[in-house]
C-alpha cells in the first residue's frame, strides 16, 4: 500500500512541471490537380528536428517542442517550395499554407545533416543511415560497429554491462544467445534507421536486468512499394557451413506486410582447456567438441491502418534448433595411484522450438500527441537436450578395470503471457507517460538420469532425477514526467513499481518454496544542451536482476564422471544502483559511470579436494562496485573514410565471503580499445574496404582474472547492378589471437580455463540480391517515392 501511495504522490508532484509546445497547419496547392505528395520539415538552428509526409488532407502537426526559433519547410521531389521562420513561444496554428508549384523560392534555408551520434535525455542514438555502416550487411554487423556495444559470441553486451536485451522498433525480442544471433542475421543493415543505446532504461521498460537495452529502429517502408531480397552466406573454417534467407516487404494503401525466412546451418569445432590445481596434483582436462546444427526460422509482421487514428498489427516468429554434438574429454591426473587418465567421449543431441507472437493496437487520440498502445505477447519455448557418455580409466597407458556410463535427459517447457498498456499524455508544458504490465511465466522441467550397465541397459537413478516446476508472476505500473525546463535544460523523472510472486515446486522432493515481494525502481535524468553540438547529461536508476529460468533448473549436465553443470533453484534476485555522467561534443562521447550491487549471483566452479568433483553452478555470492570511463569518437572528416573508435577503462571491486568458494577479493583494472575503419574505394561508393581491430587488456572480470587478447577482422564489400547485388568477403580473427584465458580460485584452489572455436576464426563470402517496385498504382509519380522519414529529435 505504501508503494502505491508513493507512486500516486509522485504523479501529482511532477505533473505541475509540464511544458510542451506544438506547431500545426495545413498545406494546400494552388492547382487543384497538383500532386499532393510532399514533406513538411521543422528545424531549429539549422538542425533537423522532425519531418512528416503530408496526410491526404494536407494536415500536419509537430508536438513536444520547446520555445525558440523554428524553420518550417515544405519540400516536394527534393525541392523546397515553401520556407518561413517562426518564433514559437506558445502553441501555434499556422492555418492554411498555400503553395504555388510554378514558383520556387529564391532563398533556401539549409537544414543541417543529423549527427552520427546524438544524445537524448535518457539514451544515446547512433544514426546508422548517415554512416558507411548502413551497408555493412546485417543487423549483427551493425551492432559490431556500434559505439558502446561489444559482441562476445554468442552474447551481445553494452560495455560495462552484463548480457543486453534487444528491442526492434521499441518491442522486446524474447530471444537470447544463438537464437537471437540467428534472428539478427536475417535483417539487412540497410533497413536500419538508427540504434539507441539505453544504458539506464527509463521507467517505461521492465526493471529486470542490469544489462541495458539496445533498441533498433527500422526505416519506414516506402509507400506503395514492395521489395524482395535474397541472401546467402558461405563460411569456411575447419568445416564449411552456410545460411540462406529471403526477406519480403509490401506496403500499399493502409496495409504493411513483411515476411522473412532464414535457415542457418552450422558445423564447427571448439576446444576448452581446463586446469585444476589441487594440493595433491594437477588435473588437466582437454575438452574438444564438434557441433552440427540446423536452425530454420520464420517471422511475419502485419500492420493495418484502420483509419487515421487506429492502427492494428501483429507479428509472429518461429525458430527451431536441431543440434548434434560430439565431445572428447581427456583428463590427465597427477598424484592418483589408481589411474592417471580419464578418457570420456560424449554424444549430445538437442531439439528446441521457440514460438513468439504479438498483437498490438495504436490509438492516436488527437493532434496533440495523445496516444494509447496495447501490446499482448506470447512465448512458448520447448527444449529436449539429451547426452550420453562412456568413461574409461587408464594407468600408465593401460586401461584399468573401471568404467562409467551415464545418460541424462531434460524435457523443459516454458510459457510466457504478458500484456502491457502504455499511454502518452502530453500537456501544454510537460510530457506525461504512464502504464502497466502483467506477466505470467510457467516453467516445467523433467530431468531423467540413468546409469548404463555392462549389458548397455539404462537403469533409472532416482537420486539424480527430478521433476521441478516454477511459476513467476509480475505486475507493474509506471509513470514518467519529462519537461523542457528552459531551452537548454531538460529533465525526466520516473518510477516503476513491480510486484512479484514466485513459486517453486519440486515434485520429486514434494517440496514447495514461495517468495512474494514488491519493490520501487526510481529513475532520474537531467541534460544541459549548451548548443546543438555540446550536451551534458546525468542519470540515475535502480534495477533488479532475476535469475534466468535456465540457471534455476537443477538439471545436472555431466561432462565427465567428476564434472557437471547444474542450476540452483535457491537463487535470489539482486539489485543494482547505477549513476552515469555523459558529455557529448559533435561526434565525441565521454561517459563516466558508477554501479553498486549486493548479493549478486555469479558463475562459480565448486571444487572438492576430497572426491575431486567439479560442479559448475551459480551462487548469490558477490558484492561489487564498478567505476568506468568510456570514450567513443567517430571520425568522418576525410572524404571516403569513416572511423569508429572506442576506449573503455574500468576499475572494479568484487568481494565474496561465501563459505562454498571461500573469501575472495578481486580488485583491479580492465582496459578495452577498438577501432573500425571503412574506406570507399571509388566515387560511386560501390567498393568498400573495412578493417577492425580490438584489444582487451589483462585484468578483472567478476571473480576471475583474465589475460590480454585481441582480434583483427577484414572485409571487402562490392555493389553491382545499381546496388541491387551485394557481395561481401569477410575474415574474422585473422591471426587467431582472440583467445581469453580465465583464472579463478575456489577455497584457495586455483583453476584456469580457455575456450576457442570456429565461430571466432573463419572466412566468409556473403551474397545479397534485391529487387522490388516503388510505383504500385501511382500513375502521377514520375521519379519514385521518397522514403518516409520519422526523425524525432
Amino acid at each position: 500500500m505504501k508503494i502505491k501511495l508513493l507512486s500516486i504522490l509522485l504523479f501529482f508532484c511532477l505533473i505541475s512541471f509540464s511544458q510542451d509546445l506544438r506547431i500545426q497547419g495545413k498545406v494546400t496547392f494552388e492547382k487543384s490537380n497538383s500532386d499532393k505528395l510532399a514533406e513538411v520539415i521543422v528545424s531549429k538552428q539549422d538542425s533537423l528536428l522532425n519531418s512528416t509526409v503530408l496526410e491526404e488532407d494536407g494536415f500536419f502537426v509537430f508536438s513536444h517542442l520547446s520555445p525558440g526559433n523554428y524553420t518550417i519547410e515544405v519540400k516536394q521531389w527534393g525541392k523546397i517550395i515553401y520556407a518561413k521562420n517562426w518564433d514559437v513561444k506558445e502553441d501555434i496554428d499556422l492555418g492554411e499554407i498555400k503553395v504555388s508549384l510554378e514558383k520556387e523560392i529564391q532563398q533556401i534555408t539549409v537544414t543541417g545533416k543529423r549527427k552520427l551520434i546524438e544524445r537524448k535525455v535518457d539514451r544515446m542514438v547512433f544514426n546508422v543511415e548517415n554512416s558507411i555502416v548502413s551497408s555493412s550487411g546485417t543487423v549483427l554487423n551493425v551492432l559490431k560497429k556500434t559505439p558502446k556495444v561489444k559482441i562476445e559470441d554468442p552474447n551481445i553486451k553494452i560495455i560495462g554491462k552484463s548480457l543486453t536485451k534487444i528491442m526492434i522498433d521499441n518491442r522486446l525480442i524474447e530471444l537470447s544467445g544463438e537464437s537471437l544471433i540467428n534472428y539478427l542475421q536475417s535483417i539487412s543493415s540497410d533497413q536500419i534507421k538508427s540504434v539507441e543505446i539505453i544504458t539506464n532504461p527509463p521507467s517505461k521498460y521492465d526493471s529486470e536486468g542490469n544489462s541495458g537495452l539496445i533498441n533498433i529502429l527500422l526505416k519506414k517502408a516506402k509507400k506503395n512499394s514492395w521489395n524482395l531480397s535474397f541472401q546467402s552466406n558461405l563460411t569456411q573454417s575447419h568445416h564449411t557451413f552456410y545460411n540462406q534467407g529471403a526477406d519480403f516487404n509490401f506496403n500499399k494503401n493502409k496495409l504493411s506486410l513483411s515476411l522473412n525466412l532464414f535457415n542457418n546451418f552450422m558445423f564447427y569445432d571448439f576446444t576448452n582447456h581446463i586446469h585444476y590445481y589441487y594440493p595433491d596434483g594437477l588435473w588437466k582436462n582437454n575438452y574438444k567438441g564438434t557441433d552440427k546444427s540446423r536452425k530454420p526460422s520464420f517471422r511475419a509482421n502485419l500492420d493495418y491502418n484502420l483509419n487515421k487514428q487506429i492502427t492494428l498489427g501483429g507479428n509472429y516468429s518461429y525458430s527451431q534448433t536441431n543440434n548434434i554434438g560430439n565431445r572428447m574429454s581427456l583428463a590427465e591426473l597427477e598424484g592418483n595411484k589408481a589411474y592417471n587418465t580419464i578418457f570420456t567421449p560424449t554424444f549430445k543431441k538437442d531439439h528446441s522450438q521457440i514460438h513468439t507472437a504479438n498483437f498490438h493496437i495504436l490509438y492516436k487520440m488527437d493532434s496533440l500527441g495523445r496516444q494509447l498502445t496495447l501490446d499482448m505477447n506470447y512465448l512458448n519455448y520447448n527444449t529436449r537436450p539429451h547426452s550420453r557418455f562412456y568413461s574409461r580409466y587408464s594407468l600408465d597407458n593401460q586401461f584399468v578395470n573401471q568404467t562409467d556410463a551415464i545418460k541424462n535427459n531434460l524435457d523443459q517447457k516454458l510459457k510466457n503471457y504478458s500484456t502491457s498498456l502504455d499511454m502518452e499524455h502530453p500537456f501544454s508544458k510537460i510530457k506525461f507517460n504512464y502504464g502497466g504490465k502483467i506477466s505470467f511465466n510457467r516453467v516445467d522441467n523433467q530431468i531423467s538420469y540413468y546409469t548404463i550397465d555392462i549389458k548397455n541397459n539404462s537403469v533409472p537413478d532416482s537420486t539424480n532425477s527430478n521433476h521441478f516446476k516454477y511459476q513467476e508472476n509480475t505486475e507493474s505500473i509506471y509513470m514518467t514526467i519529462s519537461k523542457d525546463i528552459t531551452n537548454k535544460w531538460k529533465a525526466q523523472l520516473g518510477i516503476r513499481t513491480e510486484f512479484t510472486q514466485v513459486k517453486g515446486n519440486s515434485k520429486t522432493l514434494q517440496q514447495i518454496n514461495k517468495n512474494n515481494y514488491g519493490k520501487l525502481f526510481p529513475t532520474a535524468y537531467l541534460s544541459y544542451t549548451n548548443n546543438e553540438e555540446s550536451v551534458i547529461s546525468l542519470n540515475y536508476g535502480r534495477r533488479i536482476h532475476r535469475p534466468k529460468f535456465t540457471v534455476l533448473n537443477p538439471f545436472k549436465q555431466y561432462l565427465t564422471p567428476y564434472s557437471y553443470i547444474t542450476g540452483n533453484p535457491d537463487l535470489k534476485p539482486y539489485y543494482t544502483h547505477n549513476l552515469e555522467l555523459n558529455y557529448d561534443y559533435k561526434d565525441l562521447t565521454l561517459s563516466l559511470s558508477y554501479s553498486r550491487t549486493k548479493n549478486e549471483y555469479t558463475d562459480v566452479t565448486l571444487l572438492n579436494n576430497m572426491d575431486k568433483t567439479q560442479v559448475s553452478t551459480q551462487l548469490n555470492a558477490v558484492n561489487s562496485i564498478i567505476s568506468s570511463l568510456d570514450i567513443s569518437y567517430i571520425f568522418s572528416g576525410i572524404h571516403g573514410w569513416e572511423s569508429i573508435n572506442e576506449m573503455n577503462i574500468q576499475y572494479s571491486e568484487y568481494k565474496s565471503d561465501n563459505l562454498q568458494i571461500g573469501k575472495i577479493r578481486n580488485i583491479g583494472w580492465l582496459f578495452y580499445f577498438s577501432t573500425d575503419n571503412s574506406f570507399y574505394l571509388d566515387k560511386n561508393k560501390n567498393f568498400i574496404f573495412n578493417i577492425n581491430w580490438n584489444y582487451n587488456s589483462k585484468g578483472i572480470d567478476e571473480l576471475s582474472r583474465i589475460n590480454s587478447y585481441q582480434s583483427l577482422d577484414l572485409s571487402f564489400r562490392m555493389f553491382f547492378v545499381n546496388k541491387k547485388l551485394q557481395i561481401t568477403l569477410t575474415g574474422e580473427d585473422i591471426f587467431q589471437t582472440n583467445k581469453p584465458k580465465y583464472t579463478d580460485f575456489t577455497n584457495s584452489i586455483k583453476q584456469t580455463y580457455s575456450w576457442y572455436g570456429d565461430t571466432n576464426h573463419f572466412f566468409q563470402i556473403s551474397i545479397v540480391y534485391k529487387l522490388g517496385n516503388s510505383k504500385l498504382n501511382m500513375k502521377k509519380i514520375k521519379s519514385g517515392n521518397e522514403e518516409e522519414k520519422e526523425r524525432i529529435h
